[in-house]
């Protein structure tokens, strides 16, 4: 099986609807992939000569079906943290940070 890998992506906050879209569109191609493979595993199942390529058929479903459900899996932890921000969310971010206010310094008189 191939290595999985994490990766990290940088990107706008109101842009991770859009993104999410796209994954999942992406995902859902790969599921009509395997709802095919499978129409085609199960056409081949009453000849016995290609019993053998249903098998190797049906390996690859499950494979891509293993990449899927990783993906929405990590489609879905990515709207729910988005989510808890959505509710958590200040109604206006400043669009220049704000350096934090220093004390002015404390003066004794010792001599």
């Amino acid at each position: 099986m191939p290595k999985e890998i994490n990766i990290a992506v940088r990107g706008m906050m109101e842009d991770l609807p859009q993104e999410i879209e796209e994954l999942l569109r992406s995902t859902e191609k790969k599921l009509d992939e395997c709802s095919h493979g499978l129409g085609n595993a199960i056409n081949r199942l009453h000849d016995p000569v290609a019993i053998q390529h249903c098998l190797v058929d049906l390996e690859e479903i499950r494979r891509t079906l293993y990449r899927v459900d990783n993906r929405i899996a990590d489609c879905s932890q990515i709207l729910a943290s988005y989510f808890q921000y959505m509710e958590g969310a200040p109604a206006e971010e400043p669009s220049v940070p704000v350096a934090p206010q220093s004390s002015p310094p404390v003066v004794t008189d010792e001599e």
